[in-house]
C-alpha cells in the first residue's frame, strides 16, 4: 500500500447533523491491495477516486457507513412505488464508465451546487481543459 500522510480537515458545520461540527480524514492511495482495501472499507473508511476518506468528527460517531449486498436487496414497497412513479421518465443506461464533456459539466454543476448550499470546504475549482475529449457514446 502507498499512501499519501493522512490530512483532516478543520471541523465546519455537519451537513447531517446541523447542531455539530464534522471534520474529515483523508488519504490518497496511490496503490492498495485489495486485501487492504477492503480492510480499510470495513473500517469505516470510503472512496472517491483514489481518495480515501472517513469521519473523524471529535466526540460523535453517528456517521457510520452502510453496505448493501446488491446480491441479496430486494426493493421495499416505497421503493418500488418510486421506480414505478418514475418509469417512462427516468432511462436507466448501463455501460462504461466515461466521461464526456456533458458529465463533467454536470459533476462540476453538482459540487458548485453543494459549496453554495452546504457549505462544502471550498476547493480551487478547476478551469476547464481545453484539451480535446472524446465523446463516450
Amino acid at each position: 500500500m502507498r499512501l499519501w500522510p493522512p490530512i483532516v480537515d478543520e471541523p465546519s458545520r455537519c451537513g447531517y447533523l446541523p447542531d455539530r461540527d464534522w471534520r474529515l480524514e483523508y488519504q490518497v492511495a496511490l496503490a492498495i491491495e485489495p486485501g487492504e482495501y477492503a480492510a480499510r472499507m470495513l473500517g469505516g473508511w470510503r472512496r472517491f477516486g483514489r481518495t480515501l476518506f472517513r469521519p473523524a468528527c471529535i466526540g460523535c460517531d453517528q456517521c457510520r457507513p452502510i453496505r448493501v449486498d446488491v446480491g441479496r436487496f430486494r426493493p421495499d414497497r416505497s421503493q418500488r412505488r418510486v421506480r414505478r412513479l418514475n418509469e417512462g421518465v427516468i432511462r436507466l443506461e448501463i455501460g462504461q464508465p466515461c466521461a464526456d464533456p456533458a458529465a463533467l459539466d454536470l459533476y462540476q454543476s453538482y459540487h458548485a451546487h453543494q459549496y453554495a448550499a452546504k457549505q462544502w470546504p471550498s476547493r480551487r475549482q478547476k478551469k476547464k481543459s481545453k484539451r480535446k475529449r472524446k465523446k463516450c457514446h
